[in-house]
Parts: C-alpha cells; sequence; structure tokens
C-alpha cells in the first residue's frame, strides 16, 4: 500500500453506535496518527475504541491485498 493512502471503506457491521460524521471524525484522527498514537487510540475502551480496531483492521485487509 502506498504511504499516505487509506483503504477504502469496507461495509462492515459495527456494534459501535456511532453517527456516521463522529465515526469519520474519530477514523480521520486514527488516519493521521503515529504509530504511537494509533497504538494508544486502540487500547481506548468503549465504542471508539471499537472504531479504531475495526478502521486497523481494515488497513491490515488492504495491506494483505496489495502483496498479492
Amino acid at each position: 500500500m502506498d504511504v499516505g493512502t487509506t483503504p477504502a471503506p469496507v461495509a462492515t457491521p459495527s456494534l459501535a453506535p456511532i453517527k456516521p460524521e463522529v465515526r469519520s471524525a474519530i477514523e480521520a484522527e486514527y488516519d493521521a496518527a503515529s504509530p504511537k498514537k494509533r497504538a494508544s487510540m486502540a487500547r481506548t475502551p468503549g465504542a471508539v475504541g471499537d472504531v479504531v480496531r475495526q478502521r486497523a483492521q481494515e488497513y491490515k485487509r488492504a495491506e494483505k491485498l496489495d502483496r498479492k
């Protein structure tokens, strides 16, 4: 995956009760964060942490597809 690109949104169900605009803001913060900040965000409990962990999984899936 090219540096600076973000994975395309994947339609995955989430149990986090978050408005789409709030989810987008959390994802944007994650996308702009350093690896250290991303790790810290992933440890956040609750819905914010759920969104961050889901975003991290999207990156992992995108990286696997790029390797093929």
